[in-house]
């Protein structure tokens, strides 16, 4: 499933529909395997059956359903790739990147995760000093007023030799463009 940005996953104390609802009207069942935040857009896994949600849920458990997501981080990276492996919350998280485009103030760049943690991109770069512009939580030195929500989208799962890619929404376009100008 293609997630809008500012829309649950999953129910909320906000009473907001979610994904969840949305499985749940179509298919009477709310099959879904792992989460994206409010605030970010793309692909999310999701089953219309208890056993394939369990068949699914043990892929995403064992790293067989590869994950990648564009980000538009705050400053410049000072490398073109490599690899967060810091704790979250007591747990191993391994976040792997690569830069696609450099701006004067922002990066433009591609994330793998070998790890699913609650947030684990926006605390990765936001521990390297580089918060994703628009984090309203894991914000620094006024990256939250840059953009509206999180620059994240999930663009691409890799379900058994299947590959699923998700278009840029055009907010996240509008953004690029933007930067891009000021480069120029």
């Amino acid at each position: 499933m293609d997630k809008p940005a500012l829309f649950d996953s999953q129910n909320s104390k906000s009473g907001r529909d979610s994904v969840v609802d949305w499985l749940n009207g179509r298919y009477g069942y709310s099959g879904l395997v792992h989460r994206l935040d409010f605030g970010t857009s793309g692909l999310l896994v999701c089953a219309k059956t208890p056993e394939s949600a369990n068949k699914l849920t043990k892929q995403m458990t064992d790293g067989l359903i590869n994950r990648t997501y564009l980000c538009v981080t705050f400053g410049r990276l000072p490398a073109d790739q490599g690899e967060f492996t810091d704790l979250i919350d007591g747990k191993p998280a391994a976040t792997r990147f690569k830069v696609l485009e450099r701006f004067p103030n922002a990066t433009l760049t591609e994330v793998v995760l070998d790890t699913g943690r609650k947030h684990q991109i926006r605390r990765h770069f936001a521990q390297a000093g580089h918060p994703l512009l628009g984090d309203h939580l894991y914000k620094s030195k006024g990256s939250d007023r840059l953009f509206h929500r999180p620059a994240l989208h999930a663009r691409k799962l890799c379900i058994e030799n299947q590959e699923y890619t998700s278009p840029l929404p055009e907010d996240l376009e509008s953004l690029l463009s933007k930067l891009r100008a000021i480069r120029s």
